[in-house]
């Protein structure tokens, strides 16, 4: 199993869900505040990327187990009648929601799920 491949089911099951977004693509991690500035204009939106991982460890399959970090970023803004927390909020839940015990038809690709 490919991580990009993860990142991108994971991209295509949110999109599909959620097609009031007007955005939401693979992001390399981390943003900093110019780029959220930069992103603003383009919102709901949503960032998925991969922080992290563990080291690679052996199962007795002989396999090598790989557990990942992922991050979904909102970036949202103010609009009528629904202010920035409630759509960042709303939008969080239906993300977790979408991903929560979810393999993306991709076999292998979880043995279990760990919210963080």
């Amino acid at each position: 199993m490919r991580i990009k491949a993860l990142l991108s089911a994971i991209q295509t099951r949110i999109q599909a869900a959620l097609p009031e977004l007007k955005k939401c693509e693979l992001h390399g991690g981390r943003f900093d505040l110019a780029e959220l500035k930069r992103l603003a204009a383009g919102t709901p939106a949503i960032y998925i990327a991969c922080l992290g991982s563990k080291p690679l460890q052996p199962v007795n399959t002989g396999e090598q187990d790989l557990t990942l970090s992922l991050g979904a970023f909102i970036v949202t803004k103010d609009r009528a009648g629904l202010p920035r927390y409630a759509s960042a909020m709303n939008l969080a839940e239906a993300v977790a929601l979408l991903v929560t015990g979810n393999r993306f038809a991709l076999p292998g690709a979880f043995s279990g799920t760990h919210a963080s």
